[in-house]
């Protein structure tokens, strides 16, 4: 698997660029209102700084997640650590 990961304030987004670059629609990148994401070679990568998104530049929205697995490859995923489950 082709992994890119970087966590966000309380969690942690992966992204299986072997997917991405056989996803039509890149919808990620484009619903993401903070911007977080730009496409590089095909794939999205972080537009910020990995300090930035850590520090509340992802807003943990989890559109990209949804609309990823709506509309584009499923190749992301958002991993929230929850202590109770």
């Amino acid at each position: 698997m082709n992994s890119y990961e970087f966590e966000t304030l309380t969690g942690r987004i992966k992204i299986d660029h072997s997917k991405c670059s056989e996803c039509k629609t890149k919808i990620c990148v484009e619903v993401c209102e903070p911007k977080v994401y730009k496409l590089e070679n095909g794939r999205p990568m972080l537009r910020m700084t990995a300090e930035e998104v850590k520090k509340g530049g992802c807003i943990e929205c989890v559109a990209c997640e949804l609309d990823c697995e709506l509309k584009g490859n499923r190749g992301l995923r958002i991993e929230f650590p929850i202590e109770q489950l």
